[in-house]
């Protein structure tokens, strides 16, 4: 088996096995996160925790970096600063600006994408899985 369908071959799996709904009942502590993505190390991707916490609890949780992406500027401002208060901010949580249809990451570097509210549902599966590496989960509100 050539190289090419070894590697499509686990982005069907990625696509039919591992992308996970949260729903509406699921309970959105670090602890339930981490144990639904199955992954307490590499890169998480977090859309939607325009405050910063549940970042900060996963990262207290694991030994995972956060690339914490949000759509609103004001946002962004005061979650970085609620970050840099708990000695996170640019070791293992960087927050962003950008839209929730589009993450500003490259194809297959994420080991999870995690959205926390509803609010920044508007994010498609094949977003999601785009930057997701072969095998990356995610958690789509």
């Amino acid at each position: 088996m050539n190289a090419s369908r070894r590697l499509a071959g686990a982005w069907i799996t990625a696509f039919i096995l591992l992308v996970l709904p949260m729903g509406s009942e699921a309970s959105t502590t670090a602890k339930d996160i981490l144990k639904r993505i199955g992954v307490s190390r590499g890169i998480c991707v977090g859309l939607g925790d325009a405050t910063g916490e549940m970042s900060v609890e996963l990262a207290r949780s694991s030994e995972l970096m956060i690339y914490l992406q949000l759509p609103r500027g004001d946002d962004v401002e005061s979650t970085r600063r609620a970050v840099d208060k708990e000695g996170l901010y640019g070791t293992r949580i960087f927050v962003e600006k950008g839209s929730p249809t589009h993450i500003h990451l490259a194809d297959h570097l994420a080991d999870a994408v995690v959205v926390v509210d509803e609010t920044t549902s508007k994010l498609r599966e094949r977003e999601a899985l785009r930057v997701l590496r072969p095998r990356g989960r995610a958690l789509l509100g």
